[in-house]
């Protein structure tokens, strides 16, 4: 019961890190809670493990990794678990709308994250928006990825402030910039690298070194930002 315990505030603790909810994104913090917590025997933790070998989060992208720690999750019970608990539900949704174990499908990744969203876990909100605006597992519909994003936004998640900013690219530079400007402060690295090519569109010179900075600050997590400081760089 102790280790249970313990691997759920490790989760917690895990998922505020990643989220970027309390102090900004700490992806490094995040993964040592999260593997901590599998050595507990938490399916859960294996699951975001995966998510995050998948994504990048602080680590180059390794799709072998990803799938190790997937299959993992699913060989201590994750899927049983998806049947009450709000957080295994969204690991199921992840699985199921990236292949790696599971088979692909994004109607059943739809509707676990929906059901965890009922549920108020904060990153289903985002992980829904993300499925609308995107049409996968439903019909895509801007209106209800701007809703679900707003709602996990709103609570301070980076991701879903970051999903925002580019939603609004296009449409609405200030409240694009508004909301990059959010993600960036908590240190999430598409965000920064996003809110530094916004302030690159200025053309003015105080704007270029503000972009210097920020790429400066995503670099080590970020190969785009890399790529764009080491072009600005080379033309100052």
């Amino acid at each position: 019961m102790m280790s249970q315990s313990e691997a759920e505030l490790l989760i917690s603790t895990g998922l505020t890190c990643m989220y970027g909810c309390g102090d900004g994104v700490d992806y490094s913090r995040s993964f040592d809670c999260f593997v901590e917590a599998d050595r507990l025997g938490s399916a859960v933790a294996s699951g975001f493990v995966s998510v995050i070998y998948h994504l990048g989060f602080g680590c180059q992208v390794d799709a072998e990794m990803a799938s190790y720690w997937a299959e993992k999750s699913v060989a201590m019970g994750v899927v049983e678990q998806g049947r009450y608990d709000s957080i295994a539900m969204w690991v199921l949704g992840y699985l199921y709308s990236q292949g790696h174990v599971l088979p692909r499908d994004d109607h059943l990744a739809f509707s676990f994250f929906k059901r965890s969203s009922e549920l108020d876990f904060l990153g289903a909100h985002c992980s829904l928006g993300y499925m609308y605006e995107q049409g996968r597992g439903t019909s895509k519909n801007i209106y209800e990825a701007e809703r679900y994003y707003l709602k996990a936004a709103n609570l301070n998640h980076a991701s879903a402030q970051c999903n925002l900013g580019f939603l609004y690219e296009h449409k609405d530079e200030v409240k694009s910039f508004f909301w990059y400007s959010r993600a960036a402060k908590q240190n999430h690295p598409r965000a920064v690298c996003n809110l530094a090519l916004a302030q690159l569109a200025r053309h003015t010179g105080k704007n270029e070194m503000e972009s210097v900075r920020l790429l400066s600050i995503c670099t080590p997590v970020h190969t785009r930002a890399k790529k764009i400081l080491s072009r600005l760089l080379n033309d100052f």
